[in-house]
């Protein structure tokens, strides 16, 4: 364990002062690691060297040691302190090594309460104290010479008046420094400033709020010795001098800066009522704070007096059209940006009443920054509302026009020129798809009989009501009816396959039969009928529409020659399967496949019944047999249908199928829509096409070949 001198020696020897113990006469009794560590760099004896040797001699008969202090002074103070004369002694002094500069501090003192009466000798490392304070010294020069030299007027105000300012003010004033240290900043001053208030109070006020905020800047006008005023850029800064509050203040001679605005500001005057002069409104933004003023005029055009509008950008902002919004501020950025050479955008802007006003408007950056950053920006609105209304009418009579140039004057669907634009872009567009595009085209049989008969106007008429027909036929948004020529009509289907253009040739052919048009000069029927060429290709790029048109003209051709009021087709497209065929005398009919069985006999044998009848019913109408004849076909088919779907159900429920309350409820909903238009036809209002169209398509082709087949995979 150690013993408090054990103690004692490892805590001096931690520190990084040099100490060391004298007893009374100045011999060393102690020295601590530091102080040999000193001794060994610097040449002085060594350890074993330093205890017995008097410290008082060394100083007294050496005048350096390694260039350190030391000298008569040292030895006296120490002695000094030794006899009782003074608590302590301190003496600062170099000590350089070839590396650095070095000082040091010796401090000398009794040890306090020291039976033996002995004395404390430590050196202190000041280094880095004595460098601060030359540097301090060095920045308090150069400071002191940057204030007497500056361009611009430094002064500095301590209990209200001048007590320093550099040569800089003496020129800015016209004077000497003695005119001006000793009086407050007001008696510098004219009695009043341009916004009319007193010198004296408002010089008093800049600088209270300078001592509360710690600076003010603001602009003054000052008068110079010789009794002539000049504007400056005032900036005061509160600072302690010799312990007191005092402000230093720059001052800038801003009067040509002044002078300039003043003639922009008067030149801005002019251009403003050159322009207003013309009727346009004026505004004038600065881009860094937003303030925005806003001419007389402009505010008149959208109805506002001049003082309902802020002098901000937000309020022109605010009233821009919602729809409007974003472009407006995509094109101001843009030349803002750079990326536009001007700005020039129309748009919406609201007026007072809430209605909008179309203005056009124009702006130029005319000052930027010294990086090159707008700044200030300038331009004009003028009101283009009834230039805008003018342009709305003349596009609405171009759309007009152009519908006129591409609809039938007499039926109103689509016409010729029509026709040919959209075959082209479809065919196109086919091409690059390779999906099947299919035509239609029609004539009406014996037209020019009806018209001998009937006159041209009745003609016309019926002209007018196949074109409706037809149009309420073709209902998909891609699809187009047209008036191809005289009484011939064309149908474009896109993505069409051949099933589905002959089902609507056919729902086409079925409703002109129903608007029972009477015909006497007919020897096919007693009513207006068409025949129908329907032709479905594969578009490619060597085939041109011209070709195509001309195919199906030749299908049309072939159902006129082979006794009217039918569908002649030929298909070019996929040739996928296809549920319709024709019979021997060119008649479409419904042909069985066998991909349409689901497995189950029973089921199977009747839609194949079905289809049978379906095909009756189809002859019957088109061959026009008597109207009981056609009845006994349907409620035969009805028959068939109520039983069919009675068995099916039957079926799908011992087999567990998932959806046999909504397939019961389908079956529902087809018998008693079919029943209702058997109804209809036995009371002469349905025409058999409508009765077949529904029990042979949406029935037979639609359910049996489309709903069924979600039970297959539960009955096989």
């Amino acid at each position: 364990m150690l013993d408090q001198t054990g103690l004692s020696d490892l805590v001096l020897d931690s520190l990084e002062e040099q100490i060391a113990v004298i007893d009374s006469i100045g011999t060393i009794v102690y020295v601590n690691l530091a102080w040999k560590r000193f001794g060994s760099e610097n040449g002085l004896p060594d350890e074993c060297e330093w205890k017995g040797v008097n410290y008082l001699d060394i100083c007294d008969t050496s005048k350096s040691v390694t260039d350190c202090f030391v000298g008569e002074s040292v030895a006296q103070g120490m002695r000094d302190v030794i006899s009782g004369k003074r608590d302590s002694y301190n003496y600062d002094y170099p000590c350089h090594c070839p590396l650095e500069k070095r000082w040091f501090m010796m401090h000398v003192t009794a040890l306090k309460g020291d039976p033996l009466n002995r004395f404390l000798v430590a050196h202190h490392n000041i280094t880095q104290h004595k460098l601060t304070e030359d540097m301090l010294r060095e920045s308090e020069e150069k400071h002191r010479i940057f204030f007497v030299n500056s361009p611009d007027a430094y002064l500095i105000i301590r209990d209200g008046i001048f007590v320093d300012c550099n040569r800089a003010t003496e020129v800015m004033l016209r004077g000497d420094r003695t005119q001006i240290i000793g009086h407050p900043p007001e008696l510098l001053s004219p009695e009043f400033q341009p916004d009319g208030r007193k010198s004296s109070e408002s010089a008093e006020e800049k600088i209270k709020d300078a001592l509360q905020t710690g600076k003010n800047i603001f602009e003054w006008v000052h008068r110079r010795l010789d009794g002539s005023d000049f504007f400056v850029e005032v900036s005061i800064a509160s600072m302690i001098l010799d312990g007191k509050p005092a402000l230093f203040t720059t001052w800038r001679d801003i009067t040509e800066r002044i002078q300039a605005q003043e003639a922009l500001l008067e030149s801005g005057y002019r251009w403003k009522f050159a322009i207003e002069g013309s009727g346009d409104g004026v505004w004038d933004s600065n881009i860094q704070t937003g303030v925005t003023m806003y001419s007389k005029r402009w505010k008149e055009m959208l109805g506002y007096a001049d003082n309902d509008i802020l002098p901000a950008r937000q309020e022109w902002l605010d009233r821009i059209h919602p729809e409007d919004q974003s472009h407006v501020e995509e094109s101001m950025q843009a030349y803002l940006d750079g990326r536009t050479e001007i700005y020039v955008v129309e748009y919406r802007l609201r007026c007072k009443d809430g209605s909008y006003k179309w203005i056009l408007s124009r702006g130029m950056v005319v000052n930027r920054s010294k990086d090159g950053s707008p700044l200030r920006m300038i331009g004009t609105h003028t009101d283009i509302t009834e230039r805008k209304r003018v342009e709305r009418a003349l596009e609405e009579a171009n759309s007009k026009l152009e519908i006129l140039s591409i609809t039938d004057g007499l039926t109103g669907i689509a016409n010729r020129r029509r026709f040919d634009q959209v075959l082209a872009q479809e065919h196109a567009r086919h091409v690059r798809s390779g999906e099947e595009l299919s035509l239609v085209m029609l004539d009406i049989d014996h037209f020019k009989a009806f018209n001998d008969n009937y006159g041209h106007v009745s003609g016309d008429d019926c002209l007018r009501r196949i074109a409706r027909a037809i149009a309420g036929c073709t209902t998909r948004p891609a699809d187009l009816s047209a008036r191809y020529g005289g009484e011939e009509f064309a149908c474009i289907l896109p993505e069409t396959d051949l099933n589905g253009a002959i089902a609507i040739a056919e729902k086409i052919r079925s409703a002109i039969i129903a608007l029972a048009i009477p015909n006497k000069g007919s020897t096919t029927a007693e009513c207006v009928t068409a025949s129908l060429g329907v032709a479905t290709v594969l578009c490619t790029a060597e085939r041109t529409p011209d070709e195509i048109v001309a195919q199906v003209d030749k299908l049309l051709y072939v159902a006129k020659s082979g006794g009217r009021n039918r569908i002649e087709f030929n298909a070019a497209g996929k040739g996928a399967l296809t549920s319709l065929d024709k019979f021997e005398s060119n008649f479409v009919q419904l042909v069985w496949k066998d991909t349409f069985r689901c497995g189950n006999n029973l089921i199977d044998n009747q839609h194949k019944s079905l289809f049978r009848i379906s095909n009756s019913l189809l002859k019957a109408a088109l061959l026009a047999y008597p109207a009981g004849e056609v009845s006994v076909i349907i409620t035969q088919l009805l028959d068939e249908v109520r039983q069919h779907f009675h068995d099916e159900e039957t079926i799908l429920e011992s087999c567990g199928f998932p959806g046999i309350s909504q397939h019961a409820s389908e079956h529902a909903r087809l018998l008693s829509e079919g029943l209702e238009l058997s109804r209809e036809f036995e009371a002469s209002t349905l025409s058999v096409g409508a009765v077949f169209q529904f029990l042979a398509y949406e029935v037979v082709m639609s359910h049996i070949l489309g709903a069924d087949r979600e039970f297959f995979a539960y009955i096989r």
